[in-house]
């Protein structure tokens, strides 16, 4: 999911990891650069790339975990093969039982946490981590081991299609679950979801701004979707959070709106 910068720069404030004029002064400057807010405070030197990070962890609801110095288990860390992991800044660095932890370097990256589930058929939990982080779990890769990139791509699932069936439906109701809660927090008006030829894009309507909000896998789409049309059927389902919900065709399929209660 993504960070509202809105919602990033009064954290920023409120937590007193920068004056209001430190702000200003790091605006201007990102217009000038191009770079993302973020990175400007973090070249500046008046805020660390962890608190950054620790800040998005709070904002999403999403774990912070400091991989610094962990020591991460060969058998572990090679789930997901080295040059997959380097390419998403992603890499498992826990299992317990029938639990994946993976640590993410972008909030937005959950794309990896859907195909992890898919494909070893565990229940992934993802966590955010810092640059320093990534780069040390990275460095623990054995050399020449684990799974190649082509091997874990095409890698059938340890699930059979009934219990994969079951666990997409429980996977979708968790993630629709998710939008309700970050859209209330979000004080969105609307949750706009829309399928396309490749993925499943996921809007708010806060105020007047309709904006992206996540993008999910197009595989994942029918649960998704099915989920929210038990929640429009079902008056004792609906979550007491949402006022409506309207169901309408779409260009590559139906478009669902969740007016949300005020």
């Amino acid at each position: 999911m993504k960070v509202d910068p809105f919602q990033l720069k009064n954290f920023l404030l409120e937590s007193f990891l920068i004056t209001k004029k430190q702000l200003e002064k790091a605006e201007e400057e990102s217009q000038k650069s191009g770079q993302k807010l973020e990175e400007t405070l973090v070249k500046l030197e008046w805020v660390k790339e962890e608190e950054i990070t620790r800040l998005k962890a709070y904002i999403l609801g999403i774990p912070f975990i400091d991989l610094a110095e962990e020591k991460i288990p060969p058998k572990v860390i090679t789930i997901i093969p080295e040059d997959v992991a380097r390419k998403e800044n992603a890499v498992v660095f826990r299992q317990n039982e029938n639990n994946l932890e993976v640590a993410l370097l972008d909030p937005e990256n959950l794309h990896i946490v859907e195909f992890l589930r898919e494909k070893t058929g565990l229940k992934i939990s993802p966590r955010l981590t810092s640059e320093a982080g990534i780069q040390n779990a990275l460095s623990q890769y054995p050399k020449g081991a684990g799974t190649t990139s082509d091997e874990f791509l095409n890698k059938e699932t340890k699930t059979t299609p009934q219990t994969e069936e079951k666990e997409r439906k429980l996977s979708a109701e968790k993630i629709a679950d998710t939008l309700i809660k970050h859209a209330n927090l979000e004080k969105a008006s609307d949750i706009q979801i829309e399928r396309t030829k490749k993925e499943l894009v996921v809007r708010y309507l806060t105020g007047d701004i309709l904006k992206e909000t996540l993008t999910l896998p197009e595989n994942i789409a029918p649960e998704i979707m099915a989920r929210f049309k038990t929640l429009a059927d079902s008056k004792s389902g609906k979550d007491e959070k949402i006022e409506s919900i309207t169901i309408l065709p779409g260009q590559n399929g139906e478009k669902i709106t969740i007016k949300m209660k005020k």
